[in-house]
């Protein structure tokens, strides 16, 4: 997740009233099935640079992280093993280049789009009919925006050619605006921040909720993980109006203003879920971190911040579906597009280097 500038069922669609031991929706889990998933390793013929995110575009693995220059990294996913293809993307700010991207995939068009955000931010869209697009600029197109000033916002998720959903800090009371970056024109969501803080300035409270959007692979249907807490929204978007379907995880985060633009939380709630979607389900991973007691929580866990070991299965509706236990911890945990697998990185305690594993999922 990234920031364009340097500025700094629960309460479910209809109210809940939380209680001194409420879980904020993970009680309704509790009569799902808990399957415990033990890992493989996964080979590789040549190492990933670091622990990162990494998505999946077909039978290709793409991994977030400079090698070579490049901001991505390919690899042909076969068997157990991933053989690498290629890197893409050079660094710079030159024709083609970035200094940094995220990678979105459409299945339907079968085209990857890359999200830079350099100060003023571009995208280069690629056809991926062929892996060998990936390293063909001829193939690839590029559009630039918010040519005049900084864009007002937190992390773009694409949705067409011209049209993203954002996190913005521009003075509505609203979690999302939709972007068109031809036009270069910004409108705010019909989905208001669910506090009641309606004297703190937009500008803390978009600081507060910064979080993560993922999108249903092939359908205009959203979910929202706040970063600072356990909350958790499904929305639509059609025709550009934007309607709330369901809360599966209410916690709301609790703070008070601390300078410009800035917030000092107030209540010992954990940090959010971390998100992979596919077409059919929502995965939920937990970090367990309470953010006013990090250190302690870290030392409960017996593993470090950014990884996990429990995840909340749920359908796109927000209806309870299973959780996993994992055998281990790891990080940037994602799932294959047909559920099967559920890929990650994993630790080694005494040589501190990252690998890559995989757990089966149950049908």
């Amino acid at each position: 997740m990234r920031f364009f500038l340097t500025i700094g069922a629960c309460l479910l669609l209809f109210g809940c009233t939380p209680g001194p031991e409420q879980r904020w929706g993970e009680e309704r889990w509790d009569t799902t099935t808990n399957y415990r998933l033990t890992a493989e390793i996964v080979s590789w013929d040549r190492p990933i640079y670091g622990e990162g995110d990494f998505l999946f575009a077909g039978d290709l693995l793409i991994f977030e992280g400079a090698t070579d220059d490049a901001l991505f990294s390919v690899y042909r996913s076969k068997h157990d093993s991933l053989l690498f293809l290629g890197s893409f993307l050079r660094q710079g700010r030159g024709p083609w280049e970035a200094t940094d991207a995220e990678a979105f995939y459409f299945p339907n068009s079968q085209t990857l789009v890359a999200v830079a955000y350099n100060p003023l931010g571009h995208s280069i869209r690629i056809p991926l009919d062929s892996a060998a697009r990936l390293f063909d600029l001829s193939s690839w197109t590029e559009e630039r925006y918010g040519e005049t000033n900084p864009i007002p916002a937190y992390e773009l998720v694409p949705i067409d050619d011209t049209l993203c959903i954002a996190q913005t800090f521009d003075g509505h009371n609203s979690l999302f605006s939709l972007y068109d970056t031809r036009r270069e024109t910004w409108e705010p969501l019909d989905i208001p921040y669910p506090d009641d803080r309606g004297s703190m300035p937009y500008g803390q409270r978009a600081e507060a909720y910064i979080g993560s959007v993922a999108k249903h692979p092939t359908r205009n249907r959203f979910a929202y993980s706040n970063a600072n807490s356990k909350l958790v929204l499904l929305f639509d978007l059609e025709e550009g109006k934007a309607q709330q379907i369901e809360r599966p995880f209410c916690q709301i985060p609790e703070y008070e203003p601390q300078g410009r633009d800035r917030v000092r939380f107030t209540a010992n709630h954990d940090n959010g879920y971390q998100l992979s979607v596919t077409g059919r389900r929502i995965y939920c991973a937990d970090p367990r971190i309470d953010r006013l007691d990090r250190e302690a929580s870290i030392a409960r866990n017996g593993y470090g911040a950014g990884y996990v070991r429990e995840i909340f299965v749920m359908d796109w509706n927000g209806r309870p579906l299973a959780t996993y236990s994992l055998d281990r911890p790891v990080c940037f945990p994602t799932i294959s597009p047909d559920d099967r697998y559920l890929y990650a990185f994993a630790l080694n305690d005494k040589t501190l280097e990252g690998y890559l594993v995989r757990f089966e999922l149950p049908n």
